[in-house]
């Protein structure tokens, strides 16, 4: 995509930043990251509204992992959305005042695949073509995995947690474990495409 400059290109790296802003976030109490992942998450609504299909996984990884459920009770949430609503206000008083037009122009683009046939060709070509653009780097994946050395986790335990004083608790690595990593990358690798086929599909 790198010959054209348009919306779709503007998405990628503010999906990319959002994602991994979201990480850093949801496991850190600083409110600054959330505030960040806030401002990056109206950006890339900017860009274009299909980054709204990063806020379910995010929910739902929130929702699944204990230790980043505490944040849906603590003001680090909250700023994170405020700092959206700030960056993304102004446009949706754009869209009040002059009748949705970029709604209006969805429609219009959705009626050119009206029927069934235009509609299967559509579905069948989005389906084709994230399979495609994505099968070099899932091959490449395999490939480094076969011949990768084993890693170790430097996850913390929760006894260790609890043993530990808060001075010490600081100085400790914070990450999430083996299981909650392939949790996130299962939902943001896949939760955004199976969010967009069941669009298609309905």
């Amino acid at each position: 995509w790198a010959v054209s400059f348009n919306h779709n290109v503007i998405q990628i790296p503010l999906w990319a930043w959002c994602i991994t802003l979201f990480y850093q976030a949801s496991h850190s109490a600083r409110i600054r990251d959330w505030v960040a992942l806030g401002i990056t998450f109206g950006l890339a609504l900017l860009a274009k509204y299909t980054a709204i299909l990063l806020l379910p996984p995010a929910l739902l990884f929130i929702l699944l992992t204990p230790s980043a459920r505490h944040h849906l009770r603590s003001f680090s949430l909250l700023s994170g959305t405020l700092a959206t609503a700030i960056v993304l206000g102004p446009h949706l008083v754009w869209l009040l005042k002059y009748d949705f037009p970029s709604f209006n122009y969805a429609s219009a683009r959705l009626a050119e695949h009206s029927g069934p046939f235009p509609w299967l060709k559509g579905f069948a070509s989005f389906i084709g073509t994230a399979f495609a653009a994505h099968s070099v780097m899932l091959l490449a994946l395999s490939i480094v995995k076969r011949f990768s050395a084993p890693t170790t986790t430097t996850a913390i335990k929760t006894d260790d947690m609890l043993r530990a004083s808060t001075t010490h608790w600081h100085n400790m690595p914070q990450t999430y474990s083996q299981p909650e990593k392939k949790r996130f990358l299962l939902l943001f690798g896949l939760g955004p495409f199976v969010l967009a086929l069941l669009v298609g599909l309905s």
